[in-house]
């Protein structure tokens, strides 16, 4: 049994194995850090989950801020090429894939473009989708 999660850096203390980041402030500058690779945020994206579904305030903000900046990303894009009201989107990585809640705060965000969206596991299959749609 492991003790209930206190936080992200309890969460990060059970789950790290070469004890590379010990609290909360550490993880929080990996995220926010000037050399952060993707790499290293996909190897800590489970405890962010993991703590935020735990009520855990920072992994929360954390979340809100990536799902925020990603909507902007679609949006700005759509934007510039003015795509129209139910314009296709497919999305994927490993994180939008398998982390619905993360996904929805997405596409909430997105609901006033009411974008026609397909979740795809390959990058070669989302082209393929929105070729097949014309």
């Amino acid at each position: 049994d492991q003790p209930r999660s206190r936080g992200l850096g309890d969460v990060y203390k059970r789950q790290d194995k070469d004890s590379s980041l010990d609290s909360a402030s550490r993880l929080l500058s990996l995220v926010y850090g000037e050399n952060v690779f993707r790499e290293d945020l996909a190897r800590h994206a489970d405890c962010i989950f993991e703590c935020a579904a735990a009520g855990d305030e920072a992994a929360t903000s954390i979340l809100a801020t990536a799902a925020s900046q990603l909507a902007q990303m679609v949006r700005t894009t759509a934007q510039r090429l003015e795509l129209p009201s139910g314009f296709s989107l497919a999305i994927g990585g490993g994180v939008v894939i398998h982390q619905h809640d993360f996904r929805r705060m997405i596409l909430v965000q997105l609901a006033d473009l009411q974008p026609q969206v397909t979740v795809v596991a390959e990058p070669a299959m989302g082209a393929l989708c929105l070729a097949a749609r014309g």
